[in-house]
């Protein structure tokens, strides 16, 4: 191992432990930011998500350039009935579960056992569709080429990302690292999420840790070149870890032993989550923070699938006007 694989190794962990505290701290989930919207008509978390993909955006777009033998973007598919079907799947998983990827990590690193089953779930999702599926073709996603697409789209990232960077968030920042019981701002935690989330991509590859289930899912049903790398086994291990710091650090972390139907309940949403985070590939996290600021239609095709399914599972409970 040579001294930069070394470096790299620690970069990608101290990278994946922020981006756990922030989520824990910010309390990060799409399931919670969809009800917000749908139900009382309030679209800030929506939109912190949004910062989350242009902040990513604005690292690895440049980064690809500079580096185009390193294949920083994600590639991507051709839309299929499969992509759509593995977002809206993931996105009824994500309802049943009561929490996404974020919030499932957000809930379990803070002593709610319930949220075991929904990673033990994912895991058997993903070793189930893997056994079935096949590796489909590429392509190079659409802001792959610096001119025009490309640098339109950089630009775009820096509008959507600049008002995370104003004065009254860089403040939520500097107070959640001084003052334990301080939360983050859903901007805030987006921005340090999505710009630390595209740097791992760019280190580490798929270092979420429903992308890291996915891969070793398929690594175990057969698929050896799908297994997950050791610098994303390793960051996703930071990444618990960053939560259950987060957690401890705020005073609010409280051990919640589990129910036997809520349990069930998770393993079942796990299940889906995990099978369509396999069909995509990835989960909400790996598309927000990677696919989505790459350009990759199928990844775009796959978040709106799972935007739609939970916005529509919520509106039988809006309010009537």
């Amino acid at each position: 191992m040579t001294a930069y694989d070394i470096a790299a190794a620690f970069a990608v962990m101290a990278a994946a432990f922020i981006i756990g505290f922030a989520i824990r701290r910010g309390s990060i989930c799409m399931v919670d930011a969809t009800h917000q919207w749908i139900i009382h008509g309030k679209t800030l978390r929506i939109r912190a998500f949004i910062v989350a993909a242009a902040a990513s955006g604005c690292l690895i777009l440049p980064l690809s350039w500079l580096l185009p033998a390193d294949d920083i973007l994600a590639p991507s598919a051709p839309i299929s009935l499969s992509i759509l079907a593995g977002g809206a799947i993931f996105g009824l998983g994500a309802r049943i579960n009561g929490g996404c990827a974020f919030g499932t990590l957000a809930r379990v690193s803070g002593g709610q056992l319930d949220y075991t089953g929904s990673i033990i779930g994912a895991g058997l999702g993903a070793i189930s569709i893997s056994a079935m599926i096949r590796p489909s073709d590429t392509a190079a996603p659409l802001f792959a080429d610096v001119w025009p697409v490309g640098a339109i789209a950089a630009v775009i990232c820096a509008i959507l990302a600049y008002p995370a960077v104003q004065r009254r968030h860089l403040r939520n920042l500097v107070a959640v690292a001084t003052k334990p019981a301080t939360l983050m701002r859903p901007f805030t935690a987006m921005l340090v999420i999505g710009a630390l989330g595209g740097l791992l991509f760019a280190l580490a590859g798929s270092w979420t840790h429903l992308s890291v289930i996915g891969h070793e899912g398929a690594f175990l049903s057969g698929s050896r070149a799908m297994g997950a790398g050791g610098k994303a086994l390793l960051g996703a291990f930071a990444l618990f870890s960053g939560a259950i710091f987060a957690a401890h650090r705020s005073g609010r972390f409280a051990w919640a032993a589990p129910n036997i139907s809520a349990w069930l309940r998770c393993l079942l949403g796990g299940g889906m989550m995990g099978s369509g985070a396999t069909l995509i590939p990835g989960g909400n996290g790996a598309l927000i923070t990677h696919g989505v600021p790459s350009g990759s239609l199928s990844a775009w095709a796959a978040m709106i699938a799972i935007i739609a399914v939970l916005a529509l599972s919520f509106l039988p409970a809006r309010p009537e006007t």
